[in-house]
């Protein structure tokens, strides 16, 4: 594995991790669920498909 190969990883498992922790967030302050979603879209540029199974991930869905 390359360095450029090993640090593009690293920056998506970051990126990952982010995104958990955003939701997690957003969920303990009983945001609505389409409003997570409509912010995972603009925040972090995800379809609406990959926002909804990473929120049915975080909330065991």
């Amino acid at each position: 594995m390359t360095y450029k190969e090993q640090m593009d990883m690293e920056y998506s498992r970051g990126r990952e991790e982010g995104i958990i922790i955003f939701i997690e967030d957003k969920l303990e302050d009983n945001v609505p669920v389409d409003i997570i979603e409509q912010k995972l879209c603009k925040k972090f540029g995800l379809t609406e498909e990959k926002a909804k199974a990473y929120i049915d991930q975080v909330s065991g869905a």
